[in-house]
């Protein structure tokens, strides 16, 4: 017998194993990390927020102040709609306008969920708020929604910046759950937080789960460590997993300076 030729053979089928499996992984790569719903088609909304709109056009949903003294905008993360994220009015005082923002090719928004689709969306629905309203305008996001709202911070004047489960990149998070693919030289959509907070120098809040499995806490620590701004704080939910997030924030004691932040009170 050649065990040789037999390594040879085994190495072989291997390789194109892989290659196939990296292939396919290149092609359905927005399908993993982009996960629509198309619930509200009819851009209904959901009390406490009705359909907003800018030219005629769909941007999303907002829970108007009366007397607004400031402006929410909210980004989520990969999977839902923006309407998955009712529970954001419940972070901000009653003097705050609230947007959520919807993404290209989630829930009723027409279009294709892309990198850079979504960065216009953020970009526009920015200055939409800033036509309508002459206050203030926060940011934050979640999960997938932080490197939006982290690039928007670096091209709008953001007034301060929430994060909940960020990272420093896709890339990283890319590499961290499929260790044998060269992702840095594959990944369409980078979303690269890190590279984009490098010259903002806004207060800056960061919540996360300890145990997050989806976006590994040490990344939001990377990021959070390489922050250069003056004013910034890390708050850590023991035993945090990524998807429990909103449920901490209503109820764990960790999450009270994040909420504090969130809503603009010292």
């Amino acid at each position: 017998m050649n065990f040789t030729r037999i390594f040879l053979l085994l190495g072989t089928a291997l390789g194109v194993t892989i290659l196939l499996l990296v292939t396919a992984l290149f092609f359905v790569q927005r399908r993993l990390l982009f996960l629509p719903s198309h619930l509200d088609t009819a851009a209904k909304g959901q009390e406490p927020f009705v359909a907003w709109r800018s030219q005629e056009k769909f941007l999303g949903y907002v829970s108007r102040a009366v007397a607004p003294k400031e402006a929410l905008l909210f980004f989520h993360g990969n999977a839902g709609e923006a309407l998955h994220r009712t529970w954001a009015r419940d972070l901000a005082p009653a003097s705050t306008t609230v947007y959520l923002v919807e993404y290209p090719g989630f829930g009723a928004r027409a279009g294709e969920p892309t990198e850079a689709s979504l960065f216009a969306a953020a970009t526009e629905a920015f200055d939409a708020v800033a036509t309508e309203l002459n206050v203030p305008i926060a940011v934050a996001g979640e999960s997938l929604g932080t490197g939006v709202a982290a690039y928007l911070s670096s091209v709008r004047p953001v007034s301060r910046l929430a994060l909940i489960s960020p990272y420093t990149s896709m890339t990283d998070v890319a590499a961290y759950h499929y260790p044998w693919v060269p992702v840095r030289w594959l990944l369409k959509d980078r979303m690269e937080s890190e590279r984009y907070l490098k010259n903002v120098r806004i207060p800056l809040a960061i919540l996360h789960g300890e145990f997050d499995t989806i976006v590994p806490f040490a990344l939001g620590q990377r990021l959070f460590d390489g922050y250069g701004g003056p004013v910034k704080q890390l708050n850590v939910v023991p035993r945090g997993q990524h998807n429990d997030m909103a449920t901490a924030l209503m109820s764990a004691p960790e999450a009270a300076p994040f909420k504090r932040f969130l809503s603009g009170t010292p």
